[in-house]
């Protein structure tokens, strides 16, 4: 966009905008990463003392 013209990075409108526009989606993309390992179940090892199971609220 920089390249071609429309966006000035420069200008604080154009990164208002851009933020405006793309924050809900990097939002709902982290929301689902953290799910993801919020359910993640561990392993137990052997020879391990280690906890195993669904790990608690991490994020």
């Amino acid at each position: 966009m920089v390249d071609s013209g429309l966006l000035r990075s420069d200008d604080p409108v154009h990164l208002e905008c851009l933020r405006f526009c793309f924050i809900p989606l990097i939002q709902h993309d982290l929301n689902f990463c953290t799910h993801l390992w919020n359910s993640y179940r561990i392993r137990q090892q052997r020879h391990m003392e280690a906890p195993n199971g669904i790990p608690t609220v991490m994020y």
